[in-house]
């Protein structure tokens, strides 16, 4: 299988605690002059040139296409960017004068990243709500291909129960994650 590395964009949400594989937001640097530029040496030449489209396409995605897009990921091995939109083809006629254009994948997206956003942010916003009911979300995020809101929680089953009760209607995928604590928080006991 080919390795598809995310790009630091193409998450909507925040990754609470490290955990993914692949290249993420510690790979790539917002260089001086607003470009994203490789943090580290990479295996594959045509990296830095794939994240640089696909830092184009999320901006176009964010912006006057975010009523269709839902994410981007980074294949290196076959040297494209994989794009989710809600409707590919009016995606595709919106990026087809790019001169990078041929080196984009498309794929239909259940929803646009826009759309789950709003849920994504309560989950954020509720944190302290879910950690004093014992339930810690210790990752979450918005997926790249537009299927779900990612929750990763040491108890996955009793999470779908009261997720889906608190923010019902809304996409979202259980994963099993330790709790190992708030990377954030400052040590205040020395």
């Amino acid at each position: 299988m080919a390795p598809k590395l995310r790009f630091a964009g193409a998450l909507v949400g925040l990754v609470l605690v490290a955990g993914c594989g692949g290249a993420g937001p510690s790979d790539v640097e917002v260089g001086t002059s607003g470009q994203l530029t490789p943090s580290s040496a990479s295996a594959f030449p045509n990296q830095g040139e794939l994240e640089q489209i696909a830092a184009e396409v999320s901006k176009l995605g964010q912006g006057e296409l975010a009523s269709l897009y839902a994410g981007v990921a980074i294949d290196v091995q076959d040297d494209r960017v994989d794009v989710w939109a809600k409707d590919p083809t009016r995606f595709e006629a919106a990026i087809d004068a790019m001169p990078w254009r041929q080196r984009i994948r498309l794929h239909p997206a259940a929803h646009a990243a826009a759309e789950l956003e709003p849920t994504f942010q309560r989950i954020l916003q509720d944190q302290d709500h879910w950690r004093t009911q014992g339930l810690p979300v210790v990752q979450s995020g918005v997926r790249h291909d537009g299927s779900c809101i990612e929750v990763g929680t040491p108890d996955p089953q009793r999470a779908e129960r009261e997720f889906r009760q608190r923010y019902p209607g809304v996409p979202m995928c259980f994963s099993a994650q330790a709790d190992t604590g708030n990377p954030w928080e400052e040590d205040r006991a020395g």
